[in-house]
């Protein structure tokens, strides 16, 4: 589990979003634990606030929505299991509404952030291909009183892989292209977080296997404060996690790097790496 802050050289100028580079340490976390913490990957307090402000615009005209729980038609709203809201950032809100630029600069980030993770030779040896353009993004908000219990993002039902441009009814899709989310994605907005105020992400550290999951008496488990600027990747087919409640509003952008594939062929790494508009 890596922890450490790195060198907080930007990378980008202008109205940009200024992040750091993941060190080789964080990248092993993530290909051999399955996750990796990246401190400070918004090297700026400014640009962590610049995303909280458009997070909190977004609320005050109402666009968030009771976050569900399940996928598909199986979707629905479980307070006993889940209480957040949340907006879809692609496609995004209304023209006009926020700070579009913000959420701009907050696409090309993600998507550079895509490229470099698609570079790793050892990431490249573990997981599939994050497929260009195929990308989701989302901003969350927990009320006071807010959690998520624990959890893994891909379902188990056909080991998360879904039809592409058809119904399953239909017993096919177009060009039989499967999705999947391949690396879940949060960053925290919040400057300032105080550790008495709950609503760290916890995650069960040995539930890499399929057949551990429910072992949660055998898990280690790790904490994470979400403190503004902190990025977390996880293998979304694989690790358990849970977000503890919150005593403060809590938000943060959460995201998923999609595979698609062939039905029934293993994802090859993309060719190109077209940038995210």
């Amino acid at each position: 589990v890596v922890l450490c802050v790195a060198d907080t050289s930007t990378r980008q100028p202008g109205n940009a979003l200024r992040t750091r580079a993941l060190q080789s340490a964080e990248l092993h976390s993530l290909a051999t634990c399955g996750f990796c913490v990246v401190p400070n990957w918004l090297t700026c307090a400014g640009d962590v606030e610049r995303i909280a402000r458009d997070v909190r615009a977004m609320r005050t005209v109402g666009l968030l929505e009771r976050a569900t729980v399940g996928t598909g038609d199986s979707a629905r709203q479980d307070e006993d299991i889940r209480r957040s809201s949340v907006l879809g950032l692609m496609p995004g809100p209304p023209p006009g509404t926020g700070d579009a630029d913000t959420r701009i600069a907050l696409s090309h980030a993600i998507e550079s952030l895509r490229t470099e993770l698609s570079s790793d030779p050892l990431l490249a040896e573990c997981i599939d291909a994050l497929t260009p353009f195929e990308t989701e993004l989302a901003y969350l908000h927990y009320p006071p009183g807010g959690y998520y219990s624990a959890h893994v993002d891909v379902p188990a039902a056909n080991d998360g892989w879904r039809l592409v441009g058809r119904s399953p009814a239909d017993g096919t899709s177009l060009h039989k292209r499967e999705r999947r989310r391949t690396l879940s994605i949060l960053l925290y907005v919040n400057n300032g977080w105080r550790a008495e105020w709950g609503g760290q992400l916890r995650v069960y550290v040995g539930s890499q296997s399929p057949a551990r999951r429910e072992e949660d008496a055998t898990l280690t488990t790790v904490d994470i404060v979400p403190q503004g600027g902190t990025l977390v990747l996880l293998r979304s087919e694989l690790i358990k996690h849970e977000v503890l409640p919150t005593a403060q509003d809590r938000q943060c952008v959460v995201g998923w790097f999609r595979t698609v594939r062939i039905s029934g062929w293993h994802a090859r790494p993309a060719a190109a790496t077209p940038r995210l508009v």
